[in-house]
């Protein structure tokens, strides 16, 4: 073994060939380690060759008996490995990558050393590199540990977000080169995936749009799955894929059908198995307990998750979409302004829990405007009716508390918090879930134009979606409209919202000492002017809807 793996990479220096240090090691190296698994009594370690794509990947992924356990990293003979924080260049650039990794074999062919977040753990290993005699037991010792390596205990929302966003970043990257190099192995299948994903969720995904919203579909349903709940239905200690799909069946059914073309789609998981392993294990170390229990000191921990996320995930994405969240102070007022007009101006004892008030968030995020006008009919409904109007209020704003997302990411978040919040309160939900629902508000709501089959499971699932939010949009009697749509995405759609019959009327503005005093805490880079609209008459362009009465629009909330 030592002898054969000294032969193999000093083959190419040897004959005189003028050939890649670092990429003679590959072969070499995964038939080294592979025998050492054997003496080191693990049943099955496959060494996967990573494509080369854009960024700062590792040159393995490696699965354990069938499972993703970590990552191996080879470097040139002559690259130091005991401090790689010192390295400069692309070494330099590649590091800050790898030391957010949990579970890293570095290898230059002479030793061996690992590293978990960026810090050695136990003792590096020689490799039978030059002449003489080779002790085998300290590398059998180093991949021993490192295959049986498992993610800390993940105790805290903003841990789980800072790890989970370069692990989705991979996963975006690996099905965008799939989706944009047509020779590249898988890119068939991605491809199939795309059409369905076209076919049943957003028929105009580009290949970038599809790529990251799968990324962000499979991380969230994943998290969502584990944080329910009895997710590890075979109890090995993993939430797989296909398990959070039957998790999420209940209560985030949309979520649940959204995984669809990656499961489904003959060979795409196979493809994408490294990225989605990743995950997966990472996943299945959130202590969801702690988590449930422990409070962000910058406030509620899912309101801070997705942007957390963002910013590390994709930063410019985040800048161009318009993902800015707006701070609760400013959150709150405007719900209280919207609330005070419904008791006091319409006689709307319960305010927003009376059943009569609809209430639509048109863009709403991570769900920190509904959660408001939750805890604030909670508020209302429990100095109204005593202890049990908390849980009369959520089970109102179960049926009458409406939200739209178009991204796949903050709306996964917020079914979530919508759901716990509602539930905490002692609500009772619909059958099928609380209505945040994944669709383009300014997406015509008379456009029936979609798969003309007899529709079945999760396609049934998803176009159920796409009817149900149309039927908000041409039937439901708003009442209010509150929320901070993204800038960009607003700006760029006018013409569109006009051409849907889905526009209203500019509000009348006002504004109350307690607005000003709020607004005065945000953002000294954020202007936010808040509205009360109780005179304002709202028709849509093409006569659909039922906001014609006046006084229908009761709250906006523009940023600049």
């Amino acid at each position: 073994m030592a002898s054969a793996y000294r032969t193999a990479v000093l083959a190419a220096r040897r004959a005189g060939v003028d050939a890649d240090p670092e990429a003679q090691l590959t072969t070499p190296i995964d038939v080294l380690l592979t025998a050492l698994a054997r003496l080191a009594g693990i049943k099955t370690l496959r060494l996967i060759r990573e494509q080369q794509l854009q960024g700062s990947r590792p040159d393995f992924g490696v699965l354990r008996d069938g499972r993703f356990c970590g990552w191996i990293e080879l470097k040139k003979p002559d690259t130091a490995l005991d401090d790689p924080s010192t390295w400069t260049g692309h070494n330099g650039r590649q590091w800050k990558h790898l030391s957010e990794l949990d579970n890293l074999v570095l290898s230059n062919g002479r030793e061996m050393r690992w590293f978990r977040l960026g810090e050695q753990a136990g003792e590096p290993a020689l490799l039978p590199y030059g002449d003489g005699r080779w002790d085998a037991e300290p590398a059998i010792r180093l991949l021993r540990q490192f295959a049986e390596g498992r993610v800390a205990p993940i105790t805290a929302v903003s841990v789980l977000a800072g790890r989970l966003a370069p692990l989705a970043r991979d996963l975006r990257d690996r099905i965008l080169f799939q989706r944009t190099h047509r020779d590249s192995e898988g890119a068939g299948a991605a491809a199939h995936a795309h059409d369905a994903w076209r076919a049943y969720f957003q028929e105009d995904a580009n290949e970038a749009q599809f790529s990251d919203a799968v990324a962000q579909v499979v991380s969230y349903g994943l998290v969502i799955a584990a944080l329910e709940g009895a997710a590890d239905l075979n109890d090995d200690g993993i939430v797989t894929l296909p398990e959070a799909r039957l998790a999420l069946h209940g209560h985030h059914r949309l979520l649940s059908a959204a995984l669809a073309p990656i499961l489904e789609v003959e060979g795409f998981l196979a493809t994408i198995e490294l990225e989605v392993g990743a995950i997966e294990r990472l996943v299945s170390a959130v202590d969801v307990v702690t988590v449930r229990a422990r409070q962000d000191p910058r406030g509620e921990p899912w309101l801070w998750f997705y942007e957390d996320f963002l910013a590390s995930y994709d930063p410019e994405a985040r800048k161009q979409v318009g993902v800015y969240y707006t701070p609760i102070e400013v959150v709150e007022c405007i719900t209280h302004v919207v609330n005070d007009v419904l008791v006091n101006r319409f006689g709307l004892i319960n305010g927003f829990g009376d059943p009569s008030v609809r209430t639509l968030d048109p863009a709403c995020g991570t769900g920190t405007f509904p959660l408001s006008v939750t805890d604030c009919a909670a508020e209302r409904m429990r100095e109204e009716r005593g202890e049990a109007g908390p849980a009369q209020a959520a089970t109102i704003l179960g049926r009458t508390l409406f939200g739209f997302e178009l991204l796949p990411g903050p709306y996964a978040v917020a079914h979530l918090r919508i759901t716990q919040r509602l539930r905490e309160l002692g609500g009772q939900l619909p059958a099928d879930g609380v209505n945040v629902l994944l669709a383009d508000t300014l997406a015509s709501p008379h456009d029936d134009t979609g798969p003309e089959l007899v529709l079945f499971g999760d396609a049934a699932v998803l176009a159920a979606e796409r009817r149900h939010a149309q039927q908000v949009k041409r039937k439901q009697p708003l009442m209010v409209i509150l929320g901070n749509p993204p800038y960009r995405r607003v700006a760029e759609s006018t013409a569109r919202a006009r051409a849907a019959g889905w526009s209203t009327a500019t509000p009348s503005r006002t504004r109350t000492g307690r607005c000003l005093r709020a607004l005065s805490r945000a953002p000294t880079n954020t202007r936010y002017s808040a509205t009360d609209a109780a005179s304002t008459t709202c028709t849509p362009t093409s006569g659909a809807g039922q906001c014609g009465k006046p006084s229908k629009l009761m709250g906006r909330v523009l940023a600049s």
